[in-house]
């Protein structure tokens, strides 16, 4: 049985609920309100199921309530499907958090239905199989993306969960992302496998972070600093691969949709397809490539890339504080 957990080293410090409608730096910077002219999250009025599959939700926040559509917990916490670290709430919002509410932020794909799977306890940590009952049961729910913030150095590649996460990715119209880690080391499971699009992180500056677990199984970065969303009672920045993911995630929701409504020459029928866009349609950063929505959205049939957009072991939860 594989042990995973919440990375170790993502930071979290406490905000002051915004008075009004605060949209975090990445969704300017990489284009995000500009797409949504095009696509929200939502294929001819039906909303895209994302699975996100963490440490539960607060299905009450003001930003979320009227986004999760079903919340299940697979850890037998106490707490049910609340969520009494965070992390799960945050990564929820970045991919769904209502827009034009006048309150809190806004997620990348805000007309999408979340399906919250809680698949890490109250002390961060869960199982290969807490993460397989979650994800079947979104599956069965009819979740079509699937977004994990966590990880382990290496998972059971001969269980069930691989062999449900190889016939998701195998199966038209599902796709699944997952953050590479915070190591700095090689990538982690289940972002290693290749049923997985693995996300990495850049700071504001479109650098690579040091924390970023790297190596040939990384597909993509995105923003992963200083990033806000939404905690339990309020509002949030943290930094880290698990940021990164459900914000790559949030854009291929709407690449989805975009593609799915237009009907064009370059399908995105699967994974793979997916996968492929992602990587063609990515800003050059060194080895690898930088996500870019403007690109993926326009898909003009891969003419070069503009500049970057923006302005400048054991996974855990080790060490993270978060200052009221």
């Amino acid at each position: 049985m594989s042990i995973v957990r919440l990375p170790p080293d993502v930071r979290a410090t406490r905000v002051l609920t915004p008075l009004t409608e605060t949209h975090d730096w990445s969704l300017a910077a990489y284009g995000i309100e500009e797409a949504w002219r095009q696509s929200r999250g939502a294929i001819n009025g039906k909303p895209v199921r994302v699975a996100v599959l963490d440490s539960g939700c607060d299905v009450t926040h003001p930003d979320l309530k009227d986004a999760v559509f079903l919340a299940q917990d697979f850890t037998r916490s106490m707490n049910g499907y609340g969520d009494s670290m965070g992390h799960g709430t945050w990564c929820a919002s970045m991919i769904g958090a209502r827009a034009g509410n006048n309150i809190g932020v806004a997620g990348i794909a805000p007309q999408c239905e979340l399906l919250v799977a809680k698949v890490l306890g109250d002390s961060g940590g869960g199982t290969d199989e807490t993460i397989y009952a979650g994800l079947a049961w979104a599956a069965k729910k009819g979740a079509t993306f699937f977004s994990l913030s966590l990880g382990g150095p290496r998972m059971n590649r001969k269980g069930k969960l691989y062999g449900l996460c190889r016939e998701l990715a195998n199966t038209p119209g599902h796709f699944l992302f997952a953050a590479a880690g915070n190591d700095g080391a090689s990538v982690n499971d289940p972002a290693a496998w290749p049923e997985f699009v693995a996300v990495g992180a850049v700071d504001k500056q479109q650098r690579l972070t040091e924390f970023t677990s790297r190596g040939p199984e990384l597909d993509v970065l995105g923003p992963g600093v200083d990033m806000l969303g939404c905690v339990p009672g309020g509002y949030a920045t943290m930094s880290g691969t698990s940021m990164a993911a459900p914000f790559c995630c949030g854009v291929g929701i709407l690449t989805y949709a975009k593609h799915a409504m237009d009907q064009g020459p370059t399908p995105i029928r699967g994974q793979a397809d997916m996968l492929e866009h992602l990587k063609r349609h990515s800003a050059p950063l060194g080895e690898y490539g930088l996500i870019d929505p403007k690109k993926l959205l326009a898909d003009n049939g891969g003419a070069k890339p503009p500049a970057a957009p923006g302005d400048g072991g054991e996974w855990g939860f080790r060490g993270v504080k978060v200052h009221v």
